[in-house]
């Protein structure tokens, strides 16, 4: 494990040495004048800052680390995050009680690149990779969590790897008007208009090393193999539908799954306030998990907040079955940069089947409430930021059969270090020219 964290740092910083001491000359050199075009999101009225995951809105003020770099007329953006984590899990836990502890190095890169071809096209391509397959193996240990499958089994009280590949996809941008516009996305694997954006993209959450709980009440579909997009956007309201692969990634996290177009879902996105961003989508998903036959509706609401140094969001999901059962989701996180410390903390509510966290109970669903809180330490290096921080995280408020499962008010803990691109789009002059 510590081969495959040392690795994949190595990779990181390999890839500054193509791109990130490109961005850093253009920024040094160009402090009087900017030499790179407006890079925009989906359409040319949109600034950079704006895109989230997929075809999903951020706030305009959201900040964003990455390399900027210019080839011929392409703009190109690289951005993400590593991590190095050791995670214990139910610290206190006793032989009986369900808990495990663990080294790993989760995270994803993604270059994205526009190309204005003219004054009202833009031509987009989004890639995203992430180290998970060789650095968190089958998973990391996080109490409660649910979803996907390994070893043919459900997993539990795990989190999910990532796929290797979690986007590659292209856009292709119309605007009509000065205010309007309509574009095109397509994805093999790809994100459907369906939830606000994904965890590892929101600002709120780009400090925690864990996936929320109610990751797949909320944003799962961020990596489907199959999705192609059609939205239309007047001035700050944005409308969007799109088809897709409703099944969650297989097993195998270096290969292709399946193209399948079987479910679709609707989205609406307003961006009232250069710092506020909601929107409110609904979905229909064709068998998802692999070990179960239901398909599920969808529905998510969120408010997502950028401003100063203070960042959050409130997401509320919920999935009805075609068992016509209902569970829901709460979220809500924030983190605050005080610089060079940033403080962070995540709340959760999420309703779990039992069967799916093999207990037994009458219950149609058990409730969970997480509540975790942390604080990371960043120095600024030439080209990097490099961060040491920790967390703590406790389950509040278990019933009696979840108690005999994993003790009264389990207490969990990790430390990591992580590393991003140097720059934000705050800090830089490129603000200045982003539409705003």
């Amino acid at each position: 494990m510590k081969l495959h964290v040392t690795l994949m740092v190595s990779i990181f910083i390999f890839i500054s040495s193509l791109v990130g001491l490109n961005a850093q000359s253009a920024m040094d050199s160009s402090m009087s004048e900017i030499p790179m075009k407006h890079m925009a999101s989906l359409l040319p009225m949109n600034s950079m800052a704006r895109g989230g995951s997929g075809t999903s809105w951020l706030p305009d003020n959201s900040p964003m680390h990455m390399w900027m770099f210019e080839k011929g007329n392409w703009q190109w953006m690289v951005h993400g995050m590593i991590y190095g984590v050791y995670n214990n899990q139910n610290i206190f836990r006793k032989d009986t009680l369900r808990g495990d502890s663990k080294l790993y190095a989760p995270g994803m890169i993604m270059l994205m690149g526009d190309n204005q071809i003219s004054e009202k096209w833009l031509l987009g391509v989004h890639l995203m990779i992430s180290p998970d397959p060789f650095s968190v193996g089958s998973g990391y240990p996080l109490l409660f969590q649910t979803g996907e499958t390994f070893n043919g089994k459900p997993n539990i009280d795990i989190q999910h790897p990532h796929d290797l590949f979690g986007e590659i996809a292209l856009t292709l941008g119309y605007q009509i008007t000065t205010n309007s516009g309509v574009y095109i996305y397509a994805g093999y694997p790809g994100e459907p208009a369906l939830g606000p954006a994904a965890f590892p993209h929101r600002p709120s959450a780009v400090d925690m090393p864990d996936a929320p709980l109610g990751h797949h009440w909320q944003d799962a579909s961020h990596v489907t193999f199959g999705t192609v997009t059609l939205g239309y956007q007047y001035k700050n309201v944005k409308l969007e539908g799109s088809i897709f692969n409703g099944s969650e990634p297989d097993e195998n996290r270096y290969d292709f799954d399946k193209l399948k177009l079987n479910s679709y879902s609707g989205r609406i996105s307003y961006n009232p306030l250069p710092s506020l961003s909601l929107q409110v989508s609904a979905g229909f998903l064709k068998h998802p998990e692999l070990l179960e036959s239901t398909d599920q509706l969808r529905g998510t609401v969120s408010a997502i907040y950028s401003k100063d140094n203070m960042n959050a969001s409130v997401i509320i999901g919920n999935n009805k079955f075609s068992d016509d059962t209902n569970s829901s989701s709460f979220l809500l996180e924030a983190s605050q940069d005080f610089k060079p410390f940033t403080l962070f903390g995540r709340y959760e509510y999420v309703q779990k089947n039992p069967e799916e966290l093999n207990i037994e109970s009458e219950e149609a669903f058990v409730n969970v409430n997480a509540i975790s809180a942390g604080i990371a330490h960043y120095i600024d290096a030439k080209s990097f930021v490099f961060g040491i921080g920790g967390q703590v995280a406790t389950n509040p408020l278990l019933n009696d059969t979840l108690v005999n499962y994993y003790g009264k008010g389990p207490f969990s803990g990790e430390i990591f270090i992580s590393i991003k691109p140097r720059f934000t789009m705050r800090e830089s002059h490129l603000m200045d020219h982003i539409k705003m």
